[in-house]
């Protein structure tokens, strides 16, 4: 019998964050990708466990707001210690994310146990001869299935084949731009607004955003990573009403 070696997730990669608002950015991502995916969406890690997430963020958010309007350095260290709340939570996330990763009935091999982490938007620790180069960026195709819900296709051709594709959806109203820093996705919004993001292995077939806002425009972007490092340029933004 072959044993497999489990894959962690590398939690420096969030961990090493001195900066609060840069965290939230990590912590908004992976909670959104992490809650979307079919491997840790409830019941296999709790709609609880998000909601807590969540309010994670939103108090960093709230102590940036008070250390605003007084910087005091106790604001200040509040603000931090919101931070490190954080952290701490996407160290629980990451223990429950990890035997998921690494169960025999979702993967076979090291390199498809990393890929499941990475559907978590968690950074899986580097695998030995795994580099593929950056991929190219991905072209998207939408495709209109009812109200409220848009399936998209990746039209690469068929020898396209990162080690995942992650597809973000973002309502037009709220004015955000998007742009990757290194492997991390930022999102700035400019007014209000839902954004959704899905990760798929491989090039994927379709992807499924269901529940948008129907009658309103979103935008669609996408790009691909290949292992740790590897990334692809942000693809062309195309927008479709739901």
């Amino acid at each position: 019998m072959v044993i497999i070696k489990d894959v962690k997730v590398k939690k420096t990669v969030y961990s090493a964050m001195k900066n609060p608002d840069n965290l939230k950015i990590y912590l908004d991502a992976t909670i959104l990708m992490s809650s979307e995916a079919s491997l840790y969406k409830d019941p296999a890690i709790s709609n609880t466990i998000y909601a807590d997430g969540r309010i994670k963020s939103k108090n960093i958010s709230d102590a940036k707001a008070v250390y605003k309007t007084a910087p005091t350095s106790g604001n200040h260290g509040l603000w931090l210690d919101a931070g490190t709340a954080g952290i701490n939570w996407l160290n629980a996330l990451s223990e429950k994310v990890e035997p998921i990763a690494n169960a025999d009935a979702n993967r076979s091999t090291r390199v498809q146990a990393a890929t499941n982490i990475s559907l978590s938007y968690l950074t899986p620790q580097q695998l030995e001869n795994v580099s593929k180069g950056n991929p190219e960026t991905p072209q998207l195709k939408l495709i209109s299935v009812a109200s409220g819900s848009i399936d998209v296709e990746i039209t690469n051709g068929s020898g396209y084949n990162p080690s995942r594709v992650v597809i973000i959806a973002v309502e037009t109203r709220s004015g955000a731009v998007l742009s990757l820093d290194i492997t991390d996705l930022v999102i700035e919004y400019s007014a209000a607004g839902s954004s959704k993001i899905k990760s798929a292995a491989g090039k994927g077939a379709l992807t499924h955003f269901t529940k948008l806002i129907a009658g309103e425009e979103y935008d669609f972007y996408a790009y691909a990573l290949n292992g740790k490092k590897q990334i692809s340029e942000l693809s062309v933004k195309i927008t479709r009403k739901a």
